[in-house]
């Protein structure tokens, strides 16, 4: 395949350990080095070892540049590997205050000099862009001026739901709300490729937007090791952040493994690692008896957890305002579970994307209720965790080939 040049634009770098990050770079591993391009708007360093053409723009180069601080805007990056460390995307919670957004639109409003911008993207002259516009207008703006000044073909990658009404959010959201979806249709007429987390999103944003997306959702994988067993029980392991109440998911389970444990006389172990803070209360309740909280994990060394666990966890949480907000969502975990072919235990309400996608391959327990009962199943009966493990490795190997897809789509 002739290989065309590819322009990513995105928030988040390319990042071996952090969701948003890895998930692009998952997405474009094993392509020409010479071929891909990164600018993103926030800030930080890539942090991986593959690629290393990358530009960074942000709202304090900005404003340098427009109160005469400095007469450039962004630079090139170089690449940071030194120190792989798994971890979630982890925003303070004053960045994402409705006034502070309405501030970042209006920074980018500015006449910044796009000057640097334009030098590094002439040298390299994208023929595809891939952009990840997001809830920012400006990425939007960003990448109509790109696409307009090269002729470049669009692929728009959409990775969360951000214009459907909610009734628990203010006016100044609704309203940015209504201005995303004016952009999402936009900006997809201009589109040459359109691209969606999940089949429930690409249903329901055909109805909305009468344009046919390709599903896409994280493509790493974990390289399968032969890890001698240290443990004298099984150990099911939950890797991924705590958000949207899953950690009262898991303090549940928690509790449920430390009974079963003194009702059978067995040392089943839940570990949990995260990068999500945790307050004393919670390490306590995922903590009970066996279970043990590990916190967050160098990348080579989660790898090795995975390797050795017995059991994945996956979990959502059943209480409306998150089943509304993860609805479309697909944890960047599940493939990489799927990856090392071994029994999952999904926990979550039925008609929400990642159980969608797991109901013929996983353990699903769609009631909470019924936890206690389906984990007495997969811990007691070996042959069931086999079917289970088989199921993983098939789903997986039916999906392998989707980045192959996705190239050739890229390339057309």
């Amino acid at each position: 395949m002739d290989c065309k040049k590819i322009l990513v634009i995105s928030q988040n770098p390319f990042d071996e350990c952090s969701n948003n990050g890895k998930t692009l770079l998952s997405f474009f591993s094993g392509y020409p080095k010479d071929k891909i391009a990164q600018l993103y708007l926030h800030e930080g360093e890539p942090l991986c070892k593959e690629f290393d053409n990358f530009f960074r723009i942000t709202e304090k180069d900005i404003l340098y540049n427009i109160f005469g601080m400095t007469k450039k805007c962004g630079k090139k990056i170089s690449n940071r590997v030194s120190e792989l460390i798994y971890q979630e995307s982890k925003e303070t919670k004053w960045k994402t205050w409705p006034l502070i957004r309405l501030m970042r639109e209006v920074v980018w409003k500015l006449p910044w000099n796009k000057k640097e911008l334009f030098c590094w993207l002439d040298k390299y002259k994208p023929e595809v862009i891939f952009s990840t516009c997001g809830d920012t207008l400006f990425t939007y703006y960003l990448t109509r001026l790109i696409k307009k000044r090269y002729h470049s073909s669009l692929a728009v990658f959409i990775t969360d739901d951000y214009i459907m009404p909610r009734k628990n959010i203010d006016i100044f959201w609704q309203f940015k709300r209504s201005l995303i979806k004016k952009n999402i249709k936009r900006i997809l007429k201009e589109a040459n490729y359109f691209f969606t987390i999940s089949e429930g999103m690409c249903a329901e944003y055909k109805k909305i937007f009468q344009k046919k997306s390709y599903v896409i959702m994280n493509m790493e994988k974990i390289t399968k090791v032969n890890v001698p067993s240290k443990h004298s029980d099984l150990v099911l392991v939950y890797a991924g952040n705590l958000e949207y109440n899953r950690d009262k998911v898991l303090a549940e389970l928690s509790k449920i493994i430390y009974q079963f444990n003194l009702d059978n006389k067995r040392k089943v172990r839940l570990e949990t690692y995260t990068n999500s803070s945790i307050t004393e209360n919670l390490r306590e309740k995922l903590c009970l008896g066996e279970n043990k909280y590990g916190g967050k994990l160098a990348k080579k060394d989660l790898e090795v957890k995975l390797n050795e666990a017995d059991i994945f966890v996956h979990v959502e949480a059943f209480d409306k305002k998150n089943i509304y907000d993860t609805r479309f969502s697909i944890s960047t975990k599940i493939y990489e579970y799927l990856s090392l072919g071994k029994p999952i235990l999904a926990i979550g309400p039925e008609n929400i994307a990642s159980m969608q996608f797991l109901k013929d391959t996983a353990c699903c327990i769609n009631d909470p209720k019924y936890m206690e009962k389906m984990l007495n199943i997969i811990l007691s009966d070996e042959k069931k965790r086999k079917v289970l493990a088989k199921k993983s490795e098939e789903l997986f190997n039916a999906k392998k080939q989707a980045k192959e897809e996705f190239w050739k789509i890229l390339n057309e």
